[in-house]
């Protein structure tokens, strides 16, 4: 599968070999050497509104492109994005993954509390769309350093995720706000696409496909002494 899902789409992570023993099976994937995003929000406490454009950008790449082979992610988040030597993501861990195409829906309660979609907390079926809310969830925390619906208390958690509206700063960027808004729309059938997301106006004068052909490159690319360095990890 990863082999496959790799050759579609440049931004996802390449499996570089596999194999298995009596008890175990093991995937080699290949090396992003400058870290996750977690790493990225930890250091700088937020993402600028220009690297922010174009992380979304290329993270909406790749899910569409999972989305037109039938695939749901279901466990976006910044541990799971992470930063080659030049610069762009790699999507990474395909662990809650899932094959739709049989069904176009699944019911499988699983992800991360805090970035779990409202349709999955109150044990709904649910498509593609569960992929598009995560992606507003991860543009809040890499835009403010922080996930809008957050409790120490599991149970109210998830009562903020289901009845709950975002809140956002004063001096929040207008249209970083209004992205994050159509991204987590509670109704699945009203959120945010990826054709609504191209053209949102957050992406005015932004070319998309500039960003599948890498001619677009965030401002923070690894300082690497060596091409195993390891120091942003």
């Amino acid at each position: 599968l990863l082999e496959k899902l790799y050759n579609n789409n440049p931004f996802l992570i390449k499996m570089e070999f596999a194999f298995q023993n009596a008890t175990d099976f093991f995937i080699g994937l290949e090396y992003a050497p400058g870290g996750d995003m977690r790493r990225l929000i930890d250091q700088n406490g937020y993402i600028s509104p220009s690297d922010l454009r174009v992380y979304l950008a290329e993270i909406a790449i790749c899910l569409n492109s999972l989305h037109k082979q039938k695939i749901i992610y279901r466990d976006l988040k910044p541990d799971n994005v992470l930063i080659t030597a030049n610069g762009h993501i790699k999507l990474t861990d395909f662990g809650l993954s899932k094959d739709i195409s049989k069904f176009e829906a699944t019911s499988t309660f699983c992800g991360t509390c805090s970035y779990l979609p409202p349709e999955i907390v109150s044990h709904k079926r649910y498509s593609y769309e569960v992929d598009w809310y995560q992606l507003g969830i991860l543009a809040y925390e890499l835009a403010f350093g922080k996930v809008p619906f957050e409790d120490e208390n599991r149970k109210k958690k998830m009562d903020k995720i289901i009845g709950e509206d975002p809140v956002f700063p004063n001096d929040a960027d207008p249209a970083v706000v209004d992205l994050i808004k159509c991204l987590l729309e509670k109704d699945p059938s009203q959120r945010m696409n990826f054709v609504s997301l191209k053209s949102h106006f957050f992406f005015d004068n932004f070319s998309f496909k500039d960003v599948e052909e890498k001619k677009i490159v965030p401002s923070f690319v690894p300082c690497l002494s060596h091409p195993a360095d390891t120091r942003y990890f």
